[in-house]
């Protein structure tokens, strides 16, 4: 009993201190493992409910309203100034501002991409660049399935600046993994454009018969834009573009009777190069290389005779004169650069026009007028620097190609017809190397100097170099070239 007391005494002193202690508050009950996982779940499918309701949002409402005012802005600002710089502002008859976004984002892109947008004045080079990257990704986002190929191919050959052939076989290898199932569906855009890519060899092995195969069977599903991109886009397709104008044709689409004449006529010529290359394998194995070679080859005779006679001419020691790079004091506002000095690369010694090597067939990159030569790369400005090629004592037309530190491709490919000349402009202060030829030759020269083009900014301005070369023979000069192999070329 007395042993009980202490506790009843203990038990109401706790129950006192309970009642009147401010420091002592109700506590909650720990919650369970169930419970825990129960907010944890509820907690995540919220904050993803958020994420992709701030996607939606980006992508169905931002984005979009982003795109139509960069798209409205260079329809309005860019394309109606296009049709003097000589390129179209529509596709196939319809209007650039009345396609789909999906279409419309890379029909933009490739415009953009092309570089003629310079010459309306509308944009500078730098903002031409940053709205192309944007439009080819406006149009990646909106799938359209030809986007990556053609931005891949932008990259390539340096529609976008300097080439990029990492980024240009990304742009490939991503095209290859998002269309090649869809491809093997039948869906016709995504076949046309995983075609190209087969045929052209981007992101995967070159495959001609399959790539034409691929095509064939989406042919009556294409529309008439498509089939036009086609038949421009990169890749070997000669002996399949009959058939694609055949469709063409079928669908209401008048061609031009020039560009039948022309696929028709390239068709038969390779074809009859293929002839006359077994019929010439079939004399060699038959004659022997002795005969072979005389059946075709300027004889050792002939050559000797023409030879002896040029030595006897005036002035036959073919020389040339340095290509100075000077630096050209010139505001960038100033579109006319102060002319320079013209230099003169000349023939080699002892290759004559007359005894030039002829090709069996006629000429393909002979070509009308002056200018960058046809089915070239859009050149694409990235400098001030400007390069003059003077064909005025030639005597036959010729084509230069100006390459980047001597690499293929070239930034820029040229048609000089005699007596005339042209200037490549906008060029980015870089090292380069020139290599040309004339029309009905097969040889090849490269004149043996690196031109450094620089770019120096003053108070007046900005300086840049302004390159002149004349192909023509002159006596006392300086200026040396040599004949390289016709792959280089």
């Amino acid at each position: 009993m007395a042993s009980r007391l202490p506790n009843a005494c203990f038990a109401q002193k706790m129950k006192a201190i309970k009642a009147n202690s401010p420091d002592v508050i109700d506590v909650s009950a720990k919650l369970s493992p169930q419970g825990k996982q129960r907010r944890l779940v509820l907690a995540i499918c919220l904050i993803g409910a958020l994420a992709c309701l701030f996607w939606l949002s980006y992508v169905r409402l931002w984005k979009p309203i982003q795109y139509r005012k960069a798209a409205s802005a260079v329809i309005e600002a860019v394309l109606p100034h296009m049709e003097w710089a000589g390129t179209s502002t529509e596709t196939s008859g319809v209007q650039v501002s009345k396609l789909g976004e999906v279409d419309q984002s890379l029909e933009l892109a490739r415009l953009l991409s092309g570089g003629k947008v310079l010459e309306s004045g509308a944009v500078t080079n730098e903002m031409r660049v940053r709205l192309a990257h944007d439009f080819f990704q406006y149009a990646i986002s909106f799938g359209n399935p030809l986007a990556r190929v053609d931005y891949g191919v932008a990259l390539l050959v340096g529609n976008l600046g300097l080439p990029d052939k990492s980024a240009a076989d990304f742009q490939f290898a991503q095209a290859v993994r998002e269309l090649q199932e869809s491809a093997k569906m039948g869906k016709p855009r995504e076949a046309l454009a995983y075609s190209i890519l087969l045929s052209a060899g981007y992101g995967l092995p070159k495959d001609i018969a399959a790539a034409n195969g691929l095509v064939e069977q989406v042919l009556g599903e294409l529309s008439v834009n498509d089939l036009l991109r086609l038949m421009v886009a990169p890749g070997d397709r000669d002996d399949f573009n009959p058939v694609i104008l055949k469709s063409l044709i079928s669908k209401g689409y008048s061609v031009p009777e020039e560009k039948i004449k022309w696929v028709c006529e390239k068709r038969s010529v390779d074809e009859k190069m293929r002839a006359m290359n077994g019929f010439l394998d079939h004399i060699k194995d038959s004659l022997g290389d002795q005969y072979y070679s005389r059946f075709t080859d300027i004889s050792k005779e002939e050559e000797k005779c023409a030879n002896d006679l040029i030595a006897q001419l005036p002035n036959h020691i073919s020389k040339s004169t340095a290509l100075p790079t000077s630096i050209i004091p010139q505001a960038t506002t100033n579109k006319s650069p102060e002319r320079v000095q013209p230099a003169d690369i000349a023939r080699p010694q002892g290759v004559a026009k007359s005894v030039q090597k002829v090709p069996v067939t006629p000429d393909v990159e002979k070509q009308a007028d002056t200018g960058y030569l046809n089915g070239s790369p859009p050149p694409v400005a990235a400098g001030l620097s400007t390069f003059t090629v003077d064909n005025k004592s030639g005597g036959a037309d010729a084509v230069a190609r100006i390459y980047l530190n001597g690499d293929k491709p070239a930034i820029r490919q040229i048609y000089i017809k005699t007596g005339e000349k042209f200037t490549a402009k906008n060029l980015a202060p870089e090292r380069y190397v020139l290599r040309y030829r004339f029309i009905g030759s097969e040889d090849t020269f490269e004149a043996d100097k690196i031109f450094t083009l620089q770019e120096v900014s003053t108070d007046e301005g900005t300086r840049f170099s302004n390159v002149s070369v004349t192909l023509f023979t002159v006596a006392n000069g300086n200026m040396k070239v040599k004949r390289v192999p016709n792959e280089k070329f």
